[in-house]
Formats: C-alpha cells, structure tokens, sequence
C-alpha cells in the first residue's frame, strides 16, 4: 500500500469510513482541520468535492483540491493510510517518511505504529533526528551505502557490536561512523 498512488475514489471512500478517527489523528498531528464534507456533484462518486473546515473560522469552507495546500494534502493521505495500516493490521512502505511533515508528526506517526497489535511500518528517511536507539531498537535501523560501482549495500545498525545504549546515533552517523554519508568534492 503506497498512500501517493491513493485514486480519488479510494481516497473519498476512506475518508467517508474513517472520519472520526481520521478528525481524531489530524488534531493529534497538530492539522488546524476540524471537519470536512463529501459532496457528490452528480452521482458518481468520482465527482465528489471534499469540502474542509478549519479550526480558526469552522463556518469558512475550503476546497480540498484547490485552497489546500500541499502539505495538507499529503498529511491526510499519510495520516488515512496509517490509520488503514493500523486499524487492519497491514504493512505499509513508505519511500521518504519525512516529506513535508515536522518531526513531532512524524514521531506521532511512528507510535501509532510502536503501540499497533500487528501493523508494521517500513520506511525510508534523510531525517538524522530519529536516529536514536531511544525510539528503535538497533535490529531496526539500517543504512543505505552506495558502493564504488554503483551499487546499493543495506546493512544494519545491529552488525555494529560495539554500538552502546548511549550513544549519540545522530552524530555518529553524521560523522560517519556507519558509512552511508554522502561525500561531497568540492568543485
């Protein structure tokens, strides 16, 4: 499941069956949306509006499509994808976690995850902040070095054994102590 390839139609169908909760996770994630409306232009239901209302002025309408802005969009897409993975149980992939949402929304996110009975979250991120063995465990976090050739090599935090519980993740990394860093020349 990638919440980015959602269709309209799933999109509005999730919204109608999810809303309480999906109104619950927005104000949790610190979203000034308070309610939003699907209406049906005609009766099919790919030609719905979604209309959203807004914490400062509630009785202003907005087009969800044209008057917000694209990081609301995307919070709700993720947020109603989360919400699907964690109410069913499901795994869900996501190719840069981090896109758009302050880290406290991510850090939301993943603990709707760490206190999910069986949903699994696998998700890549540039975001060094949640480097920290404080919020995953060491079998949970790999990197990604790029070999001389080209190539892709995944290992774990865990094949470090001299890794200890104090350890400033962050700064190691970005001192490169894992390897996986960028070295930029100068031109």
């Amino acid at each position: 499941m990638d919440y980015a390839d959602y269709s309209p139609f799933v999109i509005e169908e999730s919204l109608k069956n999810n809303k309480e909760d999906l109104l619950k996770l927005l104000k949790a994630a610190d979203c000034d949306i308070v309610d939003f409306q699907i209406t049906k232009k005609d009766r099919a239901l790919t030609n719905s509006r979604i209309t959203t209302f807004h914490k400062p002025d509630p009785l202003i309408p907005f087009d969800f499509d044209s008057e917000e802005a694209t990081g609301t969009k995307e919070i709700v897409k993720l947020l109603l994808a989360v919400l699907i993975a964690v109410k069913e149980g499901k795994l869900l992939l996501i190719d840069g976690l981090e896109k758009g949402l302050h880290v406290k929304a991510l850090e939301f996110i993943l603990n709707l995850f760490n206190s999910a009975d069986s949903a699994q979250l696998i998700f890549t991120t540039h975001n060094t902040h949640l480097l920290s063995l404080q919020k995953f465990r060491k079998d949970q976090i790999y990197f990604v070095n790029k070999t001389a050739g080209g190539a892709s090599d995944l290992y774990s935090l865990h094949d470090f054994k001299d890794v200890k519980g104090d350890i400033d993740l962050q700064k190691a990394y970005l001192q490169g102590q894992f390897d996986a860093i960028p070295y930029i020349e100068d031109v």
